[in-house]
């Protein structure tokens, strides 16, 4: 997977995001959807954890640490309320931020950086870093449209024509 690839997939994923998320309110992006699943708070958090995936794999900085890595991880409780969650505003800076250092990381990534293997958090090798990126890019993709459809949800229509 080259460098020029994964820019054009990352730029149509937050694009989708991006404009899915506009007029969210504080309420509305904690607003739990009928029938089980997680709000909209915490799927961009997610988004981020996954961003952060991607910058450590791509050999850059995470835009936050470990605790907020935490609170939004898979498997992490929903978001419930205000209560421990981060407000929309510091998701969405914190969501530009990692917009902007990934897109930087995919500029410098060079074709022997996004061929080699790398040592996961765990210790272990795991797939070329190219693919790896683009295994969360898709990651990413599926979230945008949960907001997709958490945006209908909350009575707007959709953002995407």
């Amino acid at each position: 997977m080259d460098a020029e690839t994964l820019r054009h997939m990352f730029g149509l994923a937050t694009r989708a995001l991006a404009a899915n998320l506009e007029g969210f309110t504080e309420a509305d992006a904690l607003a739990q959807p009928p029938g089980g699943g997680n709000c909209v708070n915490w799927v961009v958090g997610h988004v981020i954890v996954h961003r952060n995936h991607m910058l450590r794999a791509l050999g850059h900085e995470p835009v936050w640490g470990a605790d907020a890595d935490a609170r939004y991880d898979r498997a992490s409780p929903p978001v419930t309320g205000a209560e421990g969650a981060l407000p929309l505003a510091a998701l969405t800076e914190a969501l530009d931020r990692s917009r902007e250092r990934v897109l930087a990381a995919l500029e410098a990534a060079t074709d022997e950086q996004l061929g080699a293997a790398p040592v996961s958090e765990s210790g272990n090798a795991t797939g070329p870093v190219g693919r790896r990126v683009a295994l969360l890019m898709v990651h990413e993709g599926y979230h945008a449209g949960q907001v997709a459809t958490l945006r209908r949800i909350s009575g707007r229509a959709g953002a995407i024509r």
